[in-house]
């Protein structure tokens, strides 16, 4: 999976009224970050926005799909990315509007979720 170069400073572009928005490589694609927060994924030229339960319906009725990548065993479908519709790239109004949706999600999303574990560090054991 990748993202050209073209592609992604085409979707920054766009989201200029947004705010300042940078890309960072990942899985050969790109995520798109506002900030800490990672809100939008590009993958094969296509971009995918970040969304929560509430906001999934919106894309269902705009008839877009959710993010699905192939594995060994099977496809395998990620619901917090939706597919962002195309018309987002020739109008920075619509843009703007799907991006701070999706940027909501993925703040309120980081927000609430729980720090990871801390691992034990290596040491001298306790003595009894």
């Amino acid at each position: 999976m990748t993202a050209s170069a073209d592609f992604v400073a085409l979707a920054i572009e766009q989201m200029a009224k947004f705010g300042a928005v940078t890309a960072r490589r990942m899985f050969g694609g790109a995520g798109l970050y506002r900030g800490p927060v990672m809100f939008a994924l590009i993958l094969e030229d296509t971009l995918y926005l970040r969304t929560d339960r509430e906001g999934e319906a919106r894309f269902v009725a705009a008839g877009l799909t959710p993010f699905t990548y192939a594995t060994k065993n099977g496809a395998r479908t990620v619901r917090a990315f939706w597919r962002a519709p195309l018309s987002c790239l020739e109008d920075e109004d619509e843009m703007t509007h799907w991006a701070e949706t999706a940027f909501a999600a993925a703040a309120t999303a980081q927000r609430t979720r729980k720090p990871a574990a801390k691992k034990a560090k290596p040491g001298k054991a306790k003595r009894r």
